[in-house]
């Protein structure tokens, strides 16, 4: 699961990772766990991702329900974090 940001400049991009980046510790105390935060300097858009599940596509077909329930669950977390925060960014 991942807020995937690419709003068109790369300034842009950044600046809005860097004000995210400044709520990091408030942002995964309400998610409720760790996030992994990439500013990719190298590229245009920048990411902040959550792992569900260390199996992914290999994950046994009885267990996929499962994986796609906690898939689902960890972007209505993500949604409800970071939609009010993007609202109400600077710029």
């Amino acid at each position: 699961a991942e807020v995937y940001i690419d709003v068109g400049s790369t300034e842009e991009n950044k600046r809005i990772f860097d004000q995210l980046l400044e709520q990091r510790a408030s942002i995964e105390q309400e998610f409720g766990e760790s996030l992994n935060w990439e500013r990719n300097e190298t590229g245009k858009a920048s990411w902040i991702t959550y792992r569900v599940a260390p199996l992914g596509y290999i994950t046994p077909d009885d267990e996929r329900a499962r994986l796609q329930e906690q898939m689902v669950a960890a972007m209505v977390r993500l949604e409800a974090v970071f939609g009010p925060r993007l609202a109400q960014l600077d710029g």
